[in-house]
């Protein structure tokens, strides 16, 4: 079923005979590229002029239902925690948490998270993890949204049985809200090593 007419398809995929979907383009702050599966997305973007009357980029894909929508949002939530409820349960002293650098022990050492302890992902294992409370959630943090040293790290300390969630933003966004670090550097620290 042709969703949006062929000249539309023409007009988005720039005449491309075979176009990934029914509505092949992605958004971008500029406006949108199209994409297929055999080229890379064009750099020419979309007026927004061209866009259908009453079509929605946002509503493209149809929403979850409400359920599946609810169970989704638990699922993140059960693996994910954010810098203000961290900071709440460390001032608390909550003693069901241990927080757990996952980047270099250099940048630790330069600014972490005060209480942190030093578990650079790429060590993870057996040996490393023996002094870690079995009974805690591990909450793993690296620099921020573009790294992935935390979710490397509850990988590994959940395949080797310990219950995890990741510190959504990392360090970057823990001082983006104003939350104190300790470290060599502290808060001179830069932002990414």
């Amino acid at each position: 079923m042709d969703l949006y007419g062929e000249p539309l398809r023409t007009l988005l995929c720039g005449g491309l005979a075979d176009p990934v979907g029914p509505f092949p383009v992605r958004s971008s702050r500029e406006g949108t590229t199209v994409r297929t599966d055999s080229q890379p997305a064009s750099e020419t973007p979309v007026a927004p002029s061209a866009v259908p009357p009453g079509f929605s980029f946002v509503l493209e894909h149809p929403a979850a239902d409400p359920e599946a929508a609810r169970r989704h949002f638990l699922a993140r939530l059960s693996v994910e925690t954010d810098p203000a409820d961290l900071w709440i349960d460390l001032d608390r002293r909550h003693p069901g948490i241990v927080v757990v650098d996952t980047r270099s022990a250099d940048a630790f050492a330069r600014c972490h998270i005060p209480g942190a302890i030093s578990l650079p992902h790429r060590s993870v294992g057996p040996a490393t993890v023996a002094a870690l409370p079995r009974d805690a959630v591990i909450v793993t943090y690296c620099w921020g949204p573009g790294c992935n040293a935390a979710t490397k790290g509850a990988a590994k300390l959940s395949a080797l049985g310990f219950r995890v969630k990741e510190l959504i933003g990392g360090i970057e966004y823990w001082r983006r809200e104003g939350h104190s670090v300790e470290g060599t550097e502290g808060d001179q620290a830069p932002y990414y090593g």
